[in-house]
């Protein structure tokens, strides 16, 4: 229960952190953005948000389950305990981020993120490692 309570915690932190991007408006990236669209996947996800608190709070939404994912990453590399939260702190928290979730336009790093770090966790997977040939 207590960890429960941890992770809530932590995600109410992460959305109070990034409380001032929600209101946010669009900004020149993001206009440029939405008009010269070369990648499929990030194309479609401009046609699910047409108001710019709508991409931010997508972009926040895909920032919290990468970090989920990061952390299932660091769990199957033997991690515990404190650095599975130290991941997942660095990971929401950490200044570098801030860019692919203030701007709508590095959506498609996001999405990038997310395709790399899940072919990490597929790759660390058991039973990967009994059909890959020794």
């Amino acid at each position: 229960m207590a960890r429960v309570a941890a992770v809530c915690a932590l995600i109410g932190l992460t959305l109070a952190v990034y409380a001032p991007v929600r209101d946010a408006g669009w900004v020149y990236e993001d206009r440029q953005t939405q008009i010269y669209q070369p990648r499929l996947l990030t194309t479609e996800t401009w046609q699910l948000v047409a108001t710019p608190s709508g991409a931010h709070l997508l972009n926040l939404s895909l920032h919290l389950v990468l970090a989920a994912l990061v952390v299932t990453f660091a769990r199957r590399l033997g991690v515990h305990g404190l650095g599975l939260w130290a991941a997942a702190i660095l990971w929401l928290l950490h200044p570098l981020n801030v860019e692919t979730v203030a701007y709508a336009a590095s959506r498609g790093e996001l999405l990038a993120a997310l395709g790399l770090v899940w072919a990490a966790i597929l790759a660390t997977w058991r039973w990967w490692r009994r059909l890959s040939p020794r």
